[in-house]
């Protein structure tokens, strides 16, 4: 039948691309040490699995493969990454909600590394969520 995928007329989902620029600030717990933060700036294209039903929470799944420029190669004393050039993977599931879909609450898995570009490699990989409005 026209329309239907393997998930049925209910669920199909639809797969949307976008690219996230982002600036972080990282504040390290280390004590005594002189290396206690970083900025993180980055640019991932993220590729978004949304399901059209229900209209209203929409359901999604996104990741993505990026490029980071970090201002340090070090946080506390013991987190090395070696380079100021890193990649990130990031993993996310989320809900859109409200009028419009205009609210959407993500949470999502980040990890920074410079995939063995410089030893030593210790990455990071850390939790995270976002609470966002899409403007009319």
């Amino acid at each position: 039948m026209a329309g239907e995928s393997a998930f049925g007329t209910d669920i199909a989902p639809e797969v949307h691309s976008r690219l996230d620029a982002q600036v972080a600030y990282w504040l390290g717990k280390g004590n005594p040490t002189p290396n206690t933060q970083v900025w993180d700036f980055s640019a991932t294209p993220v590729f978004r699995w949304t399901f059209t039903r229900p209209d209203t929470p929409r359901l999604f799944v996104e990741g993505g493969l990026g490029i980071h420029l970090l201002s340090a190669t070090r946080i506390n004393n013991d987190r090395i990454f070696s380079t100021h050039l890193q990649f990130g993977e990031m993993l996310g599931v989320g809900t859109a909600f409200g009028p419009r879909n205009a609210y959407e609450v993500r949470l999502f898995v980040q990890h920074v590394s410079n995939a063995g570009i410089k030893l030593p490699n210790w990455g990071l990989t850390y939790p995270g969520i976002t609470l966002s409005y899409a403007l009319p």
